[in-house]
């Protein structure tokens, strides 16, 4: 079965569906989607995130509230069988370690679009989770405030 990489997120659809499981991206996306995307890739250059209270260097102006991101992941048999595998050897589960990376990363750019579509600039504060919620099922949830934060002027 030909599978579909998303074009905002990266994540590997089957073939059979229309949208991106992971952030509903259509598998064809309209230039007016496109555009959406390539803003958001711009001010995700710029846009801070910390697991700290304070931006060094900067002055936090406004709170805009908490955001999160969250991507629940089916293993799969591969990865289950590879991770057994590595687990008998002492090695590292590549695939499923990939899985859990690209997860992560979804978690983390929807926390991001979040604070993104609330006018923020960063988000401090951040926390990641891991877990297991039913066989062969994991969640991965990323959490923090949205802020908008400008340079500190210096003191004299």
């Amino acid at each position: 079965m030909a599978e579909w990489n998303c074009q905002r997120c990266g994540w590997k659809n089957a073939s059979k569906w229309d949208t991106c499981a992971n952030c509903g991206m259509p598998k064809n996306p309209t230039r007016e989607q496109l555009s959406e995307i390539e803003a958001f890739e711009r001010a995700r250059e710029d846009f801070l995130l910390t697991t700290t209270s304070i931006i060094q260097g900067m002055r936090i102006d406004k709170y805009l509230g908490i955001v999160t991101g969250v991507v629940v992941l089916g293993s799969g048999f591969y990865s289950e069988l590879t991770g057994g595998i590595a687990d008998i050897l002492g090695t590292r589960a590549g695939p499923f370690q990939e899985k859990l990376n690209k997860a992560r990363g979804a978690a983390i750019n929807e926390m991001i679009e979040e604070a993104f579509s609330r006018k923020a600039n960063a988000v401090v504060g951040v926390d990641l989770d891991f877990m297991e919620i039913g066989n062969n099922m994991l969640m991965v949830s990323a959490s923090g405030t949205a802020v908008i934060a400008t340079i500190a002027e210096a003191r004299p």
